[in-house]
């Protein structure tokens, strides 16, 4: 590896009628430097509008299989293999994404995944017969999972150190947003038929509004980090001098001098084994546990809500609506996340977080009337939603941004493995009782809270000594 300059003291940038004097790169303390202003902004609403989609198309899966069971479309083993497809194609696209991100950058992948997205969504509205309906939710997956790695990483590598938890915690909050309008359009076009099934508007909604968007979130540029990873120190520079002007311009305010003795490397390939050895590899290994676990908890309920509930006897149209009622709480779950962002280590909200989850659910499980019902699942999404990006905010701060994305594939690739095993398993139990899924949640949730014992901490660090 190419050693990259020793850092050298950096002189203030002024705001309006000052002159502003530049020195070398040091893209990660000079990007904490400066104060959030719109820039950072923007940032969050664009990359948050992926973020928006990737949960519609989650939500959407969950109430349209319901219709489709009740329906006779698909059988209850044919729900859990197409929810499998979904899910191994996220696993599979979460590494080799995660892994092409890091080799040649996050923007142009962030990009190209969203319209494959797109496209495999609106051919899922068009299948025939499950085997089609599998097969575009394996690509459709692979997509979504590219998605949301770049979240995290994108933001992660953008947003100062002080908010940075706080600000990925507001991009899925923003993508919670989508599971209550998912909810709602699935209650209005589900049980109805206008000129096609209900059901395939409803994705075709999302497909073609991702296409809407995209032209929008072409504007994201590549991160100053990844730039100064690949020893493109004139772009990484360049794109940092327009972030410190426009806060100095906008805000009228002196950015103070950064001053630092960190060096720079320039890594023009992955390494990959890192991923996998020394302090890394136990990071990795935590991280894998976490992931594996919280997706039995978040997916066994959010892609079975509707289902749970029509096999305890309500009506797809009870169904639909109930459900709709426990997803209008999603998004307080995130915007409460938001706030405890960087009050509380990250770690122990997940563990305790985790315990919460797993009492709950069997509440949920218990419940004997419909108010029961619907007040536990609440309470159920608003903990599972505010743990979940929680979650996305550490993982990206456990590994370097040279291996930042893939060693977050891998992790994230270990919860849609999870998902896939557990679409099976959770369909088989539902067949014998509601409460035996939430005892197999509830036993993963505890194994998160032993798992984050001996995990470090990250609040308001920087990113490089976080990963160092």
């Amino acid at each position: 590896m190419d050693k990259g300059v020793k850092e050298s003291d950096q002189a203030p940038v002024t705001g309006p009628g000052k002159e502003a004097i530049y020195s070398t790169v040091n893209v990660g303390e000079r990007l904490d430097n400066v104060p959030i202003y719109s820039f950072h902004r923007k940032v969050l609403g664009r990359v948050g509008i992926g973020e928006w989609f990737d949960n519609y198309d989650l939500y959407a899966v969950s109430y349209v299989l319901a219709a489709l069971l009740a329906a006779h479309f698909l059988t209850l083993s044919q729900v859990g293999i197409v929810l499998a497809g979904q899910f191994s194609g996220m696993a599979l696209g979460s590494i080799f994404l995660g892994i092409t991100a890091d080799r040649y950058g996050r923007r142009h992948l962030f990009l190209w995944t969203l319209l494959a997205y797109s496209i495999f969504t609106i051919i899922l509205a068009l299948s025939v017969n499950w085997q089609m309906m599998t097969i575009a939710r394996f690509f459709a997956g692979a997509a979504m999972a590219a998605q949301y790695i770049l979240v995290d990483t994108y933001l992660g590598e953008t947003i100062p150190k002080a908010k940075r938890g706080k600000y990925v915690v507001y991009a899925y909050t923003i993508g919670f947003t989508a599971a209550t309008t998912v909810a709602f359009i699935s209650f209005l076009l589900v049980p109805r038929t206008f000129f096609l099934a209900g059901w395939r508007w409803v994705f075709l909604i999302g497909g073609f509004g991702a296409l809407l968007f995209w032209p929008l979130i072409r504007k994201l540029t590549e991160t100053p980090r990844w730039y100064e990873l690949k020893g493109e120190y004139e772009k990484a520079d360049r794109l940092v001098k327009e972030i410190e002007l426009g806060a100095a311009s906008e805000l009228n305010i002196t950015l103070p001098p950064v001053k630092t003795d960190t060096k720079v490397e320039k890594e023009t390939k992955v390494p990959l084994k890192e991923a996998f050895s020394g302090k890394y590899g136990k990071r990795l290994l935590g991280m894998s546990i976490i992931q594996f676990m919280q997706s039995i908890g978040y997916f066994g309920f959010a892609s079975f809500t509707a289902t749970i509930l029509v096999t305890r006897g309500f009506t797809i149209t009870h169904a639909l609506f109930y459900s709709f009622l426990i997803a209008m709480f999603i998004p307080i779950g995130g915007y409460i996340g938001s706030l405890f962002a960087e009050v509380f280590q990250r770690r122990w909200q997940i563990g305790i977080l985790s315990l919460l989850v797993a009492a709950d659910g069997l509440a949920f499980a218990y419940s004997p009337t419909i108010v029961l019902i619907v007040i536990t699942g609440v309470i159920l999404s608003i903990l599972t939603n505010w743990y979940s990006p929680v979650i996305h905010a550490y993982q990206e701060e456990m590994f370097p941004t040279r291996i930042r994305a893939s060693a977050g594939g891998f992790g994230y690739a270990m919860s849609r493995v999870s998902g896939a095993l557990s679409s099976y398993i959770i369909a088989y139990l539902l067949i014998r009782s509601v409460l035996d899924v939430f005892i197999f949640v509830g036993s993963a949730m505890v194994v998160i809270f032993i798992t984050v014992i001996f995990m470090p901490n990250s609040n308001k660090m920087e990113l490089e000594k976080v990963a160092s």
